[in-house]
């Protein structure tokens, strides 16, 4: 009898089988998650939401000000308010970022850290689930496992470990993506993602420049929005400190820290170092420091654009996503779950086959192995998993786009010859 290969290789399995599996490993993973939540986040008060609480206290209370900008004095607000004495500072978000909490502020600090924990598990799920069916509905393999990742990802632990806001943030950039042809929809998500984390401004710069206009005016209206309603409380004088926070803080040589994957951070790491401390490869390319990441950004922002003319936004928005990322001057492991959008929208691209399983090795390695081990020398190239797994994505992203174009042109091609 001729030996045959497809007689020992399993059939695919169907859609609605692998749906049921994704759904069995999502449910498996959404119990961990409540699980971890349960015992090493629920009872603590750490960083991240006692910002957003405490921004929002003062606020509702209509001492919110310029004040909110002195890392010393809003720390001893923060900790006299939680009666804890956690480390926490308010910059570099924007002033409308306090209105994200106005609902948690009635409560006291430990129950409302409970409730947006459990707001955050649900709107993972949701956000997770609706990527995945997407993924499902257009014939994607190894949507399960990209679940998994996903799910149990550092970048999601991260959130759920300091109460984060950017599982949130996901769930509106979801919404922005999945409705993209309702562009007002998708547009009143874009701003309200704007006014609670402005890194979201790749995605918005592009819209202009790609004649999306219904989505850019609706994104550019809630942001108007948003804060001319919050104006009374928040002040001008708020406003016109902000600026200067950021430019200072982006610009200090706390950023060099390798906790922050970001650019910017790596190049000051290598080049700068800290005061104190020499650069990890030479205080030579001190100079380049200065100039790389905007270059860098820059070139990367201009290629999408390039390369999305002509192309659906479905095609153009993941790198866009990855942007978002990218252009972050502060990005740690929390900020990264973001790039569950482009990861999910990859499975059904057919990228290289070395391609996802390196992004999935540099997404998930956890950060105790990597971010604080090597954090001299040499060894410091070893310090930036998660900038080189946006990196890595982007490109992916990018190279797909453009697979994407050439079909489109010679598809366009093709019916100008029939005519």
């Amino acid at each position: 009898m001729p030996f045959r290969f497809a007689t020992i290789v399993p059939e695919p399995l169907s859609l609605a089988a692998r749906r049921r599996v994704a759904l069995a490993i999502g449910g498996t993973c959404f119990t961990l998650l409540v699980a971890y939540t349960i015992i090493f986040s629920a009872g603590r008060t750490t960083h991240g939401f006692i910002a957003y609480y405490a921004a929002a206290r003062a606020l509702v209370d209509g001492r919110f000000g310029p004040w909110i900008y002195d890392d010393a004095r809003f720390l001893a607000y923060v900790q006299q308010l939680s009666q804890s004495q956690v480390l926490e500072i308010f910059g570099p978000n924007l002033p409308t970022m306090s209105a994200l909490a106005i609902p948690f502020a009635l409560l006291d600090p430990h129950t409302a850290r409970i409730v947006w924990l459990a707001l955050s598990l649900v709107l993972l799920a949701m956000s997770v689930g609706a990527l995945a069916g997407d993924a499902l509905a257009q014939h994607s393999r190894f949507v399960a496992l990209t679940v998994a990742l996903v799910m149990l990802s550092p970048a999601v632990l991260a959130n759920l470990i300091s109460a984060q806001a950017y599982i949130i943030l996901l769930a509106l950039l979801t919404v922005a993506y999945l409705r993209r042809n309702q562009q007002r929809l998708a547009g009143a998500a874009l701003g309200a993602a704007f006014v609670l984390k402005s890194t979201v401004s790749p995605w918005l710069a592009l819209l202009p420049f790609l004649r999306r206009w219904p989505t850019f005016l609706a994104a550019t209206a809630t942001i108007a929005a948003v804060v001319i309603c919050t104006a009374p409380w928040v002040g001008l004088d708020s406003w016109s400190t902000y600026p200067g926070y950021v430019w200072r803080f982006v610009h200090g040589p706390a950023t060099g820290v390798t906790a922050y994957q970001t650019t910017e951070g790596f190049f000051r790491h290598m080049c700068v170092g800290f005061p104190g401390e020499g650069a990890s490869i030479s205080a030579v390319c001190a100079p380049i420091a200065s100039l790389a990441p905007t270059i860098l950004i820059a070139c990367a922002w201009l290629a999408t654009l390039l390369v999305a003319r002509g192309v659906r936004p479905r095609d153009w928005i993941p790198a866009a996503v990855c942007l978002t990322v990218l252009s972050a001057p502060i990005a740690e492991d929390h900020h990264f779950i973001l790039l569950a959008i482009p990861i999910f929208w990859i499975l059904r691209t057919a990228p290289p086959r070395w391609g996802l399983p390196v992004f999935a090795i540099l997404f998930a390695v956890p950060a105790r192995l990597t971010i604080h081990k090597f954090t001299t020398g040499w060894s410091s190239l070893l310090a930036y998993p998660r900038l080189y797994a946006a990196w890595l994505l982007w490109g992916l992203a990018l190279n797909s786009m453009y697979r994407a174009k050439q079909a489109n042109l010679a598809a366009s091609a093709g019916d100008c010859g029939r005519l």
